[in-house]
């Protein structure tokens, strides 16, 4: 697996400044939100594929918890979850 590109580019930055700028750089980083939804069509493998392609494509590096049995879904990412919202709507997946 490649190296995140944000993390060498923090560790690139901790070489250029003293301590108090770079604690400034990671404070800037976004914070992540866990947005949960419940999807009643979501039922079976192929379901749980298809949000999980449909949330990648907003976010890539979005951690994903999907509970098939209850029909929800847990996403941590930065963005915002209307992002997700429209991309599940679009899959075919309307959140409850």
């Amino acid at each position: 697996m490649a190296p995140c590109p944000r993390a060498l580019n923090l560790a690139s930055s901790a070489r250029r400044y003293s301590g108090h700028r770079l604690i400034a750089a990671f404070n800037r980083m976004p914070e992540l939100a866990m947005i949960e939804l419940t999807l009643p069509t979501m039922t079976c493998g192929h379901c749980v594929r298809s949000v999980t392609e449909a949330v990648q494509r907003v976010d890539s590096a979005a951690k994903l918890d999907i509970d098939l049995p209850s029909h929800r879904v847990r996403i941590d990412s930065p963005l915002p979850a209307e992002q997700f919202s429209a991309a599940l709507i679009e899959a075919g997946y309307a959140s409850a």
